[in-house]
């Protein structure tokens, strides 16, 4: 992740792209990011492709 978007990150959205990552690059190819409304779904998803 860039330290630019990094640095707009959350503790718990590094965390969820980190994990995202992880399973992304395991067996399976894929996730579900099932966070509550509000807490920044779209700028995890976001990170993990950049």
């Amino acid at each position: 992740v860039p330290a630019e978007l990094s640095a707009r990150l959350a503790d718990y959205q590094r965390e969820g792209v980190r994990w995202m990552l992880e399973k992304l690059s395991g067996p399976s190819g894929a996730c579900v990011l099932a966070d509550e409304p509000g807490l920044g779904k779209t700028v995890q998803a976001i990170a993990t492709i950049v």
